[in-house]
Formats: structure tokens, sequence, C-alpha cells
């Protein structure tokens, strides 16, 4: 079953509220060397506490972390329902680990932050955040692993 379409359109604007000024271009993967750390350690932490205040129901507000329409899409009610639908398919979130950064090659300033998320399942599943180039979240994405950043 597609993930996708399991979650019955409400909890679809968590995954795809993805605001990338070039979704249809190209991407390139950093070196290790070029990538931010301080923007992938604040990735790394918004995704832990969205992922963690789902899981336990103390949800998290993005706030000026977060683009405006971010802030008013990925609600607490956004966010229980996409975690029922994601723990009906994965089990509960359990950790999740940093993987590696890509950029849009056309000179726009998003960043894809993937981490491979660990969940009850077993199965490999994505969880991306993007940044925009104000360093605020303007995505985030829970789905399937595939190799290639699609």
């Amino acid at each position: 079953m597609n993930f996708t379409i399991a979650l019955k359109n409400a909890p679809i604007l968590l995954l795809i509220l993805v605001l990338l000024a070039g979704c249809d271009s190209q991407y390139s993967k950093l070196d290790e060397a070029d990538v931010n750390r301080e923007q992938k350690l604040l990735a790394e932490d918004i995704a832990v506490k969205l992922m963690t205040g789902m899981k336990t129901g103390d949800y998290h507000q993005p706030g000026d972390e977060a683009t405006r329409m971010i802030q008013r899409g990925l609600t607490p009610e956004v966010q229980e329902e996409a975690y029922e639908s994601i723990y009906g398919q994965f089990g509960d979130f359990i950790s999740l680990k940093y993987a590696e950064t890509w950029k849009p090659t056309d000179g726009s300033y998003s960043v894809i932050y993937r981490f491979t998320g660990d969940f009850e399942s077993g199965k490999p599943i994505e969880i991306r955040v993007v940044m925009d180039g104000n360093k605020k979240l303007s995505g985030f994405w829970i789905k399937p692993w595939k190799k290639k950043l699609r």
C-alpha cells in the first residue's frame, strides 16, 4: 500500500508541506565537509521535537524556527492525525539518524536534510527536513526510504 494514500488527505499536509522554490530542479548531494553543521543540528533538533511530540502527544507547534506556512499548517491536530497513520503502518517512532544533505543545483537556497527514521516495523523510513534560505523550516516529510532523492 502506498504510504501517501494511507494518509487520507489531511495529514498529507504534513508530508507535502514542502515549499521549495525549485521543486522541479535537480539536486546534488553535499560532501559532509560542505554541510553547515549548525543548520544540520537545527534540522535534527526540529525533526526530533516533531517526531517525539507526535509519539507522546505533546505536539511541537513550530514557532520562529519555521516559515509562516509551516506554523499555520503543522498544527497539533494535523500532527496527531498524521501520527495515527504513521503508527498504523510503521509502529512507534524510536529514533532518527542523520543520513545526508542535498541542495538544488539551480542556485536556490533550500537545503534538504535526510534522516533515517527507526520505527518498530524495522522498515527504512525517511524523515526529511527542508530549510529555506532564511534557515527556517519550510518542509517536513515522512516517507519510505529511497536511495535516490525524490
